[in-house]
C-alpha cells in the first residue's frame, strides 16, 4: 500500500474542508412578484398604472441578497458590490415600517415593497 506524503494528505484534507464550506454555486433568489394596484374607488382618481414590485422574504434572505436578485433581474447582468451597496438601503427605507429599526433583522414571510431600479 503506497504511503501518501504528508503534504499531499494535508492538501487533500484542506481541499475537502474548503469545498464543504463553500455556498451553493447556483444560488438563485426567488422570483419578484409584480402585482397590479387595487381597483380605484368611485370618485378617486386611478393610481399610477405601473405595477408595484413586492418580495416575500424567505429563509436565508438578507437585504443584500434581495437587492442583488432585484438588480440582476432588472439588468440581466451580475451587479457590482457598489451597485448592491447603493440599492439595499433604498429597499430598507421603503420598508422601514415593516422591518423595524434593524435592517439586519428581516423575517420570513414579510412582504417588502421594492423601489424602482
Amino acid at each position: 500500500m503506497p504511503r501518501w506524503p504528508a503534504a499531499a494528505l494535508l492538501a487533500t484534507l484542506l481541499t475537502a474542508a474548503i469545498l464543504r464550506e463553500r455556498p451553493a454555486a447556483a444560488e438563485v433568489p426567488p422570483p419578484i412578484v409584480r402585482m397590479a394596484p387595487p381597483a380605484p374607488s368611485a370618485g378617486v382618481p386611478p393610481p399610477d398604472p405601473a405595477p408595484v414590485d413586492r418580495y416575500t422574504v424567505v429563509a436565508g434572505d438578507c437585504l443584500w441578497r434581495i437587492a442583488r436578485g432585484v438588480l440582476t433581474a432588472a439588468t440581466g447582468t451580475e451587479p457590482t458590490s457598489a451597485d448592491i451597496a447603493r440599492f439595499w438601503p433604498r429597499i430598507y427605507e421603503a420598508n422601514r415600517q415593516v422591518i423595524g429599526d434593524d435592517p439586519d433583522l428581516i423575517l420570513v414571510g414579510q412582504v417588502l415593497l421594492i423601489p424602482e431600479v
